[in-house]
């Protein structure tokens, strides 16, 4: 799409993943909210998916200062109320 603000199409989690970063590079004094559901951790059990998230945006060096993870979000309900919490 035109208004898109990378000019990437990698699918919609994808580009809303690429997109939240970019405006975070671009703004540093931005926080960055990261809500999901879940995946099975190795012999660990349930872990957000956003801790996943987590560690590959600092591994490639580019997580945005502010970062915060909602946790496990059931719904995007939930995800809405625990970012209705924080805000």
């Amino acid at each position: 799409s035109p208004r898109n603000l990378l000019p990437l199409d990698f699918g919609g989690t994808v580009d809303r993943v690429l997109t939240a970063v970019e405006l975070a590079r671009q703004d540093p004094a931005r926080t960055l909210v990261l809500g999901g559901g879940q995946y099975e951790g190795r012999g660990s059990g349930p872990r957000p998916d956003s801790e996943l998230l987590r560690e590959w945006l600092e591994r490639w060096g580019v997580a945005p200062r502010d970062l915060v993870l909602l946790g496990i979000c059931r719904s995007t309900q939930d995800e809405a109320g625990r970012t209705h919490a924080l805000a």
